[in-house]
């Protein structure tokens, strides 16, 4: 046991614990002490018990009510915000800002002797106008972002943006390796055709 015979009972700490709660609510639990009598309590509107007077000279700051409002709205882990179309729209941003250098690099490069277009229908384009090249390849391209970006509630939509960004991060590669042998001189024989 604990408790020894100098201790404080429960039973002696109930009534402190009344009185202490009398005082902080204004109102008596037990009878006044001889001679004194009750506090009296005044009952008040109910504007008067649920507003809380402004002082006057004082203006509330905004900051105030949106550090409060930060502090009860629930914390959001990392993960949450992107979402799957959120996804889906970062992936095709990335396929388009790779198929703007990719189209700049097909047409650095078109009228080079050891480039060869591998796309058929953008190699007979290439012998015309580099408008026309861009038109293909920009139009090719917004449609298939139009389709995942309509279909992008989907998983298969998600699969095929992050098959397609890879494909274009492939093609930057082949294009850095392209460059990377025209430098220093290497005969690659993914650009030499035989």
């Amino acid at each position: 046991m604990l408790a020894d015979a100098g201790d404080v009972s429960t039973a002696d700490t109930i009534p402190a614990l009344d009185d202490a709660a009398a005082a902080a609510t204004g109102s008596a639990l037990t009878p006044p002490a001889p001679g004194r009598s009750a506090p009296s309590v005044q009952p008040c509107s109910d504007y008067q018990a649920h507003s809380v007077p402004e002082p006057v000279g004082q203006v509330e700051l905004a900051p105030t009510r949106f550090v409060e409002s930060l502090a009860q709205a629930p914390r959001r882990t990392f993960g949450q915000w992107l979402t799957r179309p959120r996804r889906i729209l970062l992936t095709l941003t990335a396929v388009w800002v790779v198929a703007v250098f990719d189209l700049g690099f097909t047409l650095f490069e078109q009228g080079s002797a050891q480039f060869i277009e591998l796309n058929p229908l953008a190699a007979k384009l290439m012998g015309g106008s580099a408008a026309a090249v861009m038109v293909f390849k920009f139009s090719l391209l917004g449609v298939g972002t139009l389709i995942l970006l309509g279909l992008r509630r989907h998983s298969v939509a998600e699969l095929a943006c992050w098959f397609l960004l890879a494909t274009k991060v492939y093609l930057a590669l082949r294009w850095f390796s392209y460059y990377d042998c025209l430098v220093r001189g290497y005969l690659d024989p993914l650009i030499v055709a035989p």
